[in-house]
């Protein structure tokens, strides 16, 4: 068993992750590091072997995936009469690759429940009230964090409706420590507001009904839902009023663009009412050109950006659109990578720890907050990949790999049952 400042330690970065990784630089990638390395510590010390089932495999798997396709692309695009050339720099499948040895970390040292749930509040909170101060006080018109404001806004968003999934941890404790997960979501709400980010917003809904759902055990439920619609609608009305945000002009005006371009109508994206949609959309489709046309090993990591360049000089409406270097979107992303294979690659990166936390809450209800933290975490990025280059930022990645591992490292030993029970083991 690890000694107690080894657990300390552990539970100490999993702590600082959401509150230092959107806003410090290479905070996350860091911590991603020292719990990598504490898990290889942990596996080359460790007095017993551990053995992981079936869908607890299938998640190591789904997450080194990535990276084995980066690689078998190598030898592929070398042959491939396209005559693509990439560099395939593997920084960030790498960094996804680390979620096994986290995973063997939580698991080995029993990562607590605290520091889960207490993790995700004060990240969540420090965002909203740190945002805050930087709009009043600091004159800043758009969170952006250390980075971008589209991850700060996913991570908040994401942050927010996590904590809230573990209100009857809460109440458990004491009643009146619902309101911390309760001021978690709204704090999250409010930077994502700041933030300006509509992609992360639409994911509230879905986020909102999940949790609902979750609390269909509750002896109370319908009276903590209407108390958390009240709260949620109050509270986002005001601080959407309080913030001034800008938010029902610009999804007006993605709508106008949308419409526009189902209706046919030839609009430059500078010209357009949200050309940032209107590029994103412009993206989308040549992206789609590209894999119709290099349906089975894509175009590599820089395909997609070479092509757009060289199909610029001749078409200047795709001169706006060149200062990208990816689709805007995941899925699409693999696709022009990889080729249609790239497509279930990407979607096991969510549908296999979904499929995890789904088994674990059927087997066993004393996992339930976690479960569904986990199936939040994962309905929340999948929706994010729609709109971003997700996977290739340090942040979403940190907040992704370590939050799904520590979410199934508190299933498995909170589980009545052992996870590694039954069929499927595997020594490690």
């Amino acid at each position: 068993m690890p000694n107690r400042s080894y657990h300390t330690a552990v539970n100490v970065l999993v702590f600082l992750l959401p509150v230092t990784a959107v806003w410090i630089r290479h905070a996350a990638s860091a911590t991603l590091i020292l719990l990598a390395l504490l898990g290889v510590h942990a596996w080359y010390a460790r007095e017993q072997k551990l053995t992981f089932s079936w869908p607890e495999k299938a998640v190591m798997i789904s997450f080194a995936a990535i990276l084995g396709m980066g690689l078998l692309s190598v030898p592929l695009h070398w042959i491939s009469p396209d005559n693509f050339q990439s560099d395939f720099q593997y920084g960030h499948e790498i960094k996804l690759l680390l979620f096994i040895p986290i995973y063997y970390l939580f698991v080995h040292t029993k990562l607590k429940a605290e520091t889960f749930w207490y993790s995700l509040c004060a990240g969540a909170i420090f965002a909203g009230v740190w945002s805050l101060i930087s709009y009043y006080m600091l004159g800043v018109e758009r969170i952006e964090g250390a980075y971008h404001h589209i991850v700060f806004g996913d991570a908040c968003m994401a942050m927010g409706f996590l904590s809230l999934a573990g209100i009857q941890f809460f109440e458990r404790k004491h009643k009146l420590l619902v309101l911390i997960p309760i001021a978690a979501v709204l704090m999250g709400l409010t930077a994502t507001l700041l933030a300006g980010v509509r992609g992360a917003l639409i994911a509230g809904p879905l986020l909102l009904l999940v949790f609902l759902f979750q609390l269909g055990t509750h002896p109370r439920a319908w009276l903590l839902r209407t108390i958390i619609i009240t709260v949620l609608l109050i509270g986002g009305g005001t601080a959407y009023t309080l913030t001034g945000s800008s938010l029902t002009e610009r999804m007006q005006a993605a709508y106008q663009t949308v419409n526009n371009a189902l209706s046919g109508q030839k609009i430059s994206i500078m010209d357009s009412a949200d050309p940032s949609t209107a590029a994103r959309l412009r993206m989308w489709t040549e992206a789609v050109d590209i894999i119709r046309e290099h349906p089975w090993i894509g175009v590599g990591d820089d395909g997609f950006e070479d092509i757009i360049d060289q199909k610029a000089q001749t078409d200047p409406t795709l001169r706006p659109i060149t200062r990208y270097g990816t689709p805007h979107n995941m899925y699409l992303e693999l696709m022009t990578i990889h080729g249609i294979p790239g497509l279930p690659v990407m979607l096991a990166l969510f549908l296999a720890p979904l499929t995890a936390f789904l088994l674990w809450l059927r087997r066993d209800k004393s996992v339930r907050d976690y479960a569904y933290a986990g199936i939040m975490l994962v309905l929340a990025f999948m929706q994010f990949a729609l709109t971003e280059a997700l996977m290739e930022k340090s942040i979403p990645i940190a907040i992704y790999g370590v939050y799904t591992a520590a979410a199934m490292a508190l299933c498995r030993n909170t589980a009545r049952s052992p996870a590694s029970a039954g069929e499927g083991k595997m020594n490690t």
